[in-house]
């Protein structure tokens, strides 16, 4: 089997991102992805959002209250902070300092 040839940012069009995370959203949650693999894309979206919230300051990271359940969005909140090792205080401090809430 031949190793794909590497691609470089700026050769993947938007409709083949577009394509990708169409796909991604319709993964199982049971799909065989490595913990490494869902770990790089899952800090690619949130590098992604973050440019983009800082940008927008309204822009939402899902459609609404259907796109997930408030139990998932608790165990990411919760985990994304742990694995930076990020307090809850500190996050009220930074939505203070910042006027961001």
């Amino acid at each position: 089997m031949s190793t794909p040839e590497e691609i470089t940012p700026e050769e993947i069009t938007p409709e083949q991102i577009a394509g990708a995370l169409a796909l991604v959203a319709d993964l199982p949650a049971d799909c065989a992805v490595s913990q490494a693999q869902f770990q790089a894309a899952f800090a690619a979206m949130v590098r992604m959002f973050g440019r983009r919230a800082d940008d927008d300051r309204a822009l939402l990271p899902v459609a609404g209250p259907d796109a997930c359940t408030a139990t998932d969005v608790m165990l990411t909140v919760t985990s994304l902070m742990r694995a930076l090792n990020l307090q809850f205080f500190e996050l009220g401090m930074w939505q203070a300092l910042t006027a961001r809430h």
